[in-house]
Parts: C-alpha cells; structure tokens; sequence
C-alpha cells in the first residue's frame, strides 16, 4: 500500500519492530501479548470459558482507545485492518469498537489462527466490516465455529530477504534446519528422530532448531517440552549435532542461508506459518524443501530427506 502511495502506519506491541521502508511503526504495551498472559482470566491452559470482561480490562480499553484515537487524529487514518484481535484478550477488539463508534472508521479483521473451543473474544469482531483468513482451512475454520464468513487472501513474503543471500556451504556436515516455535506441535521430536536415523546411516548432519525470542507461552507448555526435547536429545546421543538457538525473527533469512534441508513436521490439522513458502523463497541450486506427511504421523521418515542433503539436486516446492 505504501508503494502505491498511500500513508501507513504499523502498530504493535514489540519492543524493537523491525523497520520497514515507507511504514511508519508505532508500539503500545497493550498491543503486547505479554501484557494480558498473567492477568487475563482463564489463562494458563483453559479457554473458552469466560464470559465477562473485568473491570482491569476496561481500565485497559479506556488506555488503549485513548492512545488509538491521538494516533489515528493526528495522521488523518481513514481505515484500520488488525490481525487476530479474536484471540487472547478482548481489549484490543473494545477499543477500536470504540474508536469507530467515534469516527465510523471501518475495521477489517484477518483470523491468522481459529480456536474452535475459543469463540468468546472472536465475538468483538464479528460486526467487523471485513474479515479475512490466510488459508481456505481457515475460511471453513470461520463458519464453523464462528460462524464468520471470511474471504481468503494469502499472506505475502518479503521475498529480497531471502534471495539477497550465499548459497549453503557444501563442505562439512548437512545442515537441517526446522525454523518453528518450540511447542510439542511443530514436530521438533520428530526432527530429532529424524536426524537420529540419518546419522545412524552414517550420514555426517546436524539439525538446528530455533525459536523466536518473544514467545508467549499462553498454555504453558514449552518449558515440560522443552525438558522432554533435551531428555531425547540426550538419550540418542545427539547433543554435539543439535544445535537449540534462540533466534529473533531478524536473523531467520541467515539461517535458511546456511541450511541445506528446511524440515516444517507439523502436527496440526493444516499446514501453519510462512517458514516453507519463506524456504521456497531462497530457492538454491543444491536443496530442496518439504514432503507430505498424514496428521499424526510421528515417525521418523530419513528416507525423505536423505537424498535431499547428498549430492546437489534441484529444488522443488515444498509440500506442506
């Protein structure tokens, strides 16, 4: 939008948002998942159960729309489009509710993510005036259990990034790499089996696993995986080839430089995150990403990537 000459603003709750050309970034605590992890009722594993906003949380509103109203005054913003305001807390959904009640501003709302046993918060939403989803699983996620009717629109990537970077090296060990939050779900055991296998074989790999600085742990879950990752780890004797690094988004597009396999397991009913279209971006001559796996499957599958880290071969899409 901005390349076609329209003013942008960003606003969000991180600390140090990356820069983007054209876009000016404002940041709020409130537009902070951290804010609301401790004191939203019904966090730490359960949802779906509230049905009240408390009086802390109107505090909020009246802060957050304040703020809101000075930005959106004094830049002459005609529209407002936000991502996942459904989900985690209500405050951000009141408050611009209460902003366009001032201004009959129109609101457009992108679901990156349902909850089927979450649709309290979806209910600030709903009167929206555009609602939109990234994937069509998404857009039947809308109906059904929201009973929205979304309009799917695919995510972009900023694809200079990617491409504006060296090819892997090829002497050394393969590289894996499995760029996901560390959560039971994104198939980090599955990706240590793996390798475990390939080495076995006697295939010289290493696997890198990565997981964005600022993660909210909304269900508590990390810290027991985490614990349970390293037993495994241990137990295949894979500590000197899996590397576990912490990494800021910022830093991603390097580690897909010096990746020569992109492995993306999921364990969720749809593929989820830009990571394999953002490998696919990189497109080098000597790698190639991504294989179908059914839902539920946890076995280990080195026969899938075991040609893709030998002799360079050409890249194909990745498959889910």
């Amino acid at each position: 939008m901005a390349q076609r000459g329209h003013r942008v603003t960003l606003l969000t709750g991180e600390l140090r948002p990356q820069p983007v050309d054209q876009v000016e970034i404002l940041s709020h605590p409130l537009l902070r998942l951290t804010e609301y992890r401790d004191g939203t009722p019904g966090a730490g594993g359960t949802r779906g159960a509230r049905r009240w906003v408390t009086p802390a949380e109107e505090r909020q509103v009246a802060e957050l729309y304040a703020w809101l109203a000075r930005v959106v005054d004094t830049r002459g913003i005609q529209l407002v489009h936000g991502h996942n305001p459904h989900h985690f807390s209500p405050v951000p959904a009141l408050a611009l509710n209460r902003l366009r009640e001032r201004t009959r501003m129109p609101l457009l709302h992108t679901y990156h993510t349902v909850w089927p046993d979450d649709p309290w918060t979806a209910q600030f939403c709903a009167s929206w005036d555009g609602h939109f989803v990234v994937s069509e699983y998404l857009a039947s996620a809308c109906r059904t259990h929201l009973r929205i009717h979304a309009r799917r629109s695919y995510l972009g990537i900023a694809t200079g990034r990617f491409r504006d970077l060296p090819s892997a090296r090829e002497d050394g060990p393969r590289t894996v790499l499995l760029p996901a939050r560390l959560f039971p779900d994104k198939g980090a055991e599955l990706a240590v089996r793996t390798v475990g296998a390939l080495r076995q074989g006697g295939l010289p790999v290493r696997l890198v696993l990565t997981s964005p600085h600022e993660v909210v742990d909304w269900h508590e879950e990390q810290q027991g995986f985490l614990v349970r990752l390293n037993r495994l780890i241990d137990e295949l004797r894979l500590r000197s080839h899996v590397d576990l690094v912490p990494t800021p988004k910022e830093k991603m597009p390097g580690f897909y430089a010096r990746s020569h396999v992109v492995v993306y397991p999921s364990d969720y009913p749809e593929p989820l995150g830009l990571a394999p279209p953002g490998s696919d971006v990189r497109r080098p001559p000597r790698r190639r990403h991504g294989h179908r796996r059914p839902a539920g499957d946890r076995r280990p599958r080195p026969d899938r990537i075991r040609g893709d880290t030998g002799r360079p071969r050409s890249t194909q899409r990745p498959g889910g």
